[in-house]
């Protein structure tokens, strides 16, 4: 059957070379008990591997059933390892996390084997090496004997005509030891039996044949028992096909489901990948929404940032002050919720403090007025405001945060001036009574405020549509001028201000406000907003405008409206919102290279960092891979297999966030669904899975690079 004709082996390893076999020459039988033999180093081991194809040869000539192997490529031998050996391995190379059933039945299904009656042959192998109340036990349950036996019924499953044995009773004690020896011999009559075994004394009495080696050659043929079988008995078959992917198919699922907590990692790697895949395509997709609200506040539109939808801008063709008459006229159109008198200062940002004049400031705020149609289950946490200075924020927080901050009193600061981003001017305390939970399309953050609180915030824009100025000589006789913001302060005496004597800098005298001499007070600390007295602030406070706002239904009625307005023909009325998302051709096209620039270094570190941790993983499962390579599963349907496990999670993470996010479109609210998710249409969802497989399969086929990288014999060692 196996004939090896002047065979030598070595071993290369920086720049050394090791002899492994010299000129060894063997004949080997059909059937029989033969062991190999030997001290450690003498070359038993590299002699069995080279028989069984682990192992290649360098010089002479090996024939199986007369056919030459030194042309045999890697599939020849994987061809060969399957059909025809059986491993029995000292540290028994089983699959742990399968049960001592399916660890028989992996060898049954390379063969192609229905699953009813792979289980039938499985459950009787296991009868017969006495496993039967063990069936469904994990192999690492077992005892070192039991783990030898499932290791033998194993090779039995595969029905080869070799069964190659590498110190079988290495780990066990003497009984179990004998049993194993005794059950091998009684394969042995059916079978070719080959035993590496350092220990002479446990095996001469059942030996057919020993074969003594030392330094790779062979010093001893013994046969114990004449006229040994040495015909050929099952032809050996290249030509035999196996379907590889319904193998590798029923491995991957069966590996995925007796590893709960590897694929419990993999799925929380590939569910991390598809929701950043999906957030990166969302916001690219969504121009006109996440992305385009971006690009409209703050790149094309910087006179009117505060570009909420139902926001429609009008001003006089003359320029001139609107009176009563008028805005009675504009706020009576249909489709017009409500009218913003002062609507200049809608695009005047407003801040927080939680100590007055002492803290950092908090929050970045666009005010908009508290209507009416507000209520309840517009919001998040917190209520409806009850006193006209408390006032609801519209931001992201955490449940946590919302009850720190809900029911809490503050100082508020405007920035009044003309371009003023800073917080310059203290308005007034307010009281936080609840939150609104911002749509995706928000960039910007608002504060929901009282028409008081709006009105005084107006005095206080009206007090600073210029620079306000202090002169003032100094204790040298200097003339010095100081500019600041200034606040009313009712409580002051008349043609008096209230300023920190630590912002002026220096003592002084004969103190001028805007021209008009005033007396001064000194204010504690260091405060830069200058306060007033309320007659000093008539002559700048006006309730005149010449710009107001619109608040629309919603965007849909815009042109309704804008038509009302345009056939009063006193009016140009004008949207934010509109205006500041018109894209040329160029200006998408620039986008769409600017957001490619944008995410492709995003998805290159998530593919990295997802590549590094399902690696570590995956070389988790190396050992199986080995295993399963050991009984027959050729190298491509190892790499199938990986590829499958890896790409299942992938499918099963992108259905699962695409089933969340169906459901979010399907039920969310308000502009959330319209904008962000609403950006996601059938097609994106096409490409998106698309891009999320290939993700899967680039991950997997780099990984499947490194596992192929080392030999079967290496990574047997390894493990």
């Amino acid at each position: 059957m196996i004939k090896l004709e002047n065979i030598s082996k070595y071993y290369h390893s920086e720049g050394t070379v090791a002899l492994g076999l010299r000129k060894v020459n063997l004949e080997f039988p059909n059937k029989g008990f033969i062991v190999l033999t030997g001290e450690s180093g003498s070359g038993k081991s590299t002699l069995l591997n080279v028989i069984c194809g682990i192992d290649t040869y360098e010089e002479g000539e090996m024939y199986i059933n007369g056919e030459e192997t030194s042309y045999f490529d890697d599939s020849d031998w994987e061809e060969y390892r399957r059909k025809s050996v059986g491993f029995i391995f000292q540290s028994y190379n089983l699959i742990d996390s399968y049960s001592v059933l399916e660890n028989v039945e992996a060898a049954l299904i390379i063969q192609n084997i229905k699953a009813k009656e792979r289980r039938k042959r499985a459950l009787a192998l296991l009868k017969k090496v006495g496993l039967t109340e063990h069936v469904h036990h994990k192999a690492t349950k077992l005892s070192g004997g039991e783990k030898q036996r499932l290791a033998i019924a194993r090779a039995l499953a595969k029905d080869s005509n070799i069964i190659a044995a590498d110190e079988p009773t290495g780990n066990l004690d003497s009984i179990s030891g004998k049993q194993i020896i005794e059950l091998l011999h009684e394969i042995s009559k059916e079978k070719l039996v080959v035993v590496v075994s350092h220990n002479y004394e446990e095996t001469k009495d059942y030996a057919d044949r020993t074969i003594r080696l030392f330094d790779g050659e062979v010093v001893e043929d013994k046969e114990a028992k004449k006229g040994l079988d040495i015909e050929d008995s099952k032809k050996f078959r290249l030509e035999i096909k196996r379907k590889k992917i319904p193998q590798a198919l029923i491995f991957a699922s069966k590996n995925l489901k007796s590893q709960p907590q590897k694929t419990t990692l993999l799925m929380m790697v590939s569910l991390a990948v598809t929701l950043i895949v999906f957030l990166v395509f969302m916001s690219f997709f969504s121009v006109d929404g996440l992305f385009g609200g971006f690009l409209r506040g703050e790149s094309t539109n910087n006179y009117f940032p505060n570009n909420y939808e139902e926001r429609l801008v009008v001003i006089k063709k003359d320029q001139s002050n609107f009176s009563d008459e008028e805005l009675e006229e504009l706020v009576n159109l249909r489709y017009v919720d409500s009218l913003v008198k002062y609507s200049v200062i809608l695009d005047h940002r407003l801040y927080y403090r939680e100590e007055k004049e002492i803290a950092s400031p908090i929050g970045n705020f666009y005010p908009r007025l508290l209507l009416d149609s507000l209520s309840q289950k517009d919001l998040k946490y917190g209520t409806l405001p009850i006193e006209e200075n408390d006032v609801i924020i519209c931001d992201s927080f955490t449940k946590e945060e919302a009850e720190e901050i809900i029911g809490k009193t503050v100082y508020l600061y405007g920035t009044p001036g003309l371009n003023s981003y800073n917080p310059s001017a203290y308005l007034m305390e307010i009281k936080i009574t609840g939150i609104i939970e911002p749509n995706l399309d928000d960039y910007l953050n608002y504060l929901y405020i009282s028409q008081h609180i709006f009105d005084e915030y107006y005095k206080v824009f009206s007090l600073n549509a210029e620079q306000n100025k202090i002169t003032f000589t100094d204790s040298l006789g200097e003339e010095i001028e100081v500019y600041g913001s200034a606040v009313v302060d009712s409580s002051l005496p008349a043609s008096t201000i209230k300023i920190s004597r630590g912002f002026l800098g220096n003592e002084g005298t004969n103190f001028y406000f805007n021209n008009t001499k005033v007396n001064v007070i000194d204010n504690e600390g260091y405060d830069p907003t200058i306060y007033i007295s309320a007659d000093l602030a008539e002559a700048y406070i006006t309730s005149k405008t010449k710009q107001v706002t619109l608040n629309v239904r919603s965007h849909d009625y815009y042109n309704e409206v804008m038509n009302q307005v345009g056939n009063l023909n006193n009016y140009y009325i004008f949207s934010p919102y509109d205006n500041s998302s018109s894209f040329s051709l160029l200006e998408t096209i620039i986008l769409i290279i600017y957001s490619l620039f944008a995410f492709t270094p995003i998805i290159i570190i998530v593919y990295i960092i997802a590549y590094l941790v399902v690696k570590t993983i995956m070389l988790s499962k190396k050992k199986d891979y080995t295993i399963l390579r050991t009984i027959g599963i050729d190298a491509n349907s190892i790499k199938k297999m990986s590829q499958i496990e890896i790409i299942l999670c992938f499918l099963f993470s992108y259905v699962i966030v695409a089933i969340v996010l169906i459901f979010l479109q399907a039920n969310a609210e308000g502009e959330f669904a319209k904008t962000f998710l609403g950006s996601l249409k059938v097609d994106y969802y096409i490409l998106i899975f698309g891009v999320n497989m290939l993700f899967g399969y680039l991950i997997a086929r780099r990984y499947n690079k490194l596992l192929m990288k080392k030999s079967l014999l290496v990574n047997l060692k390894v493990e």
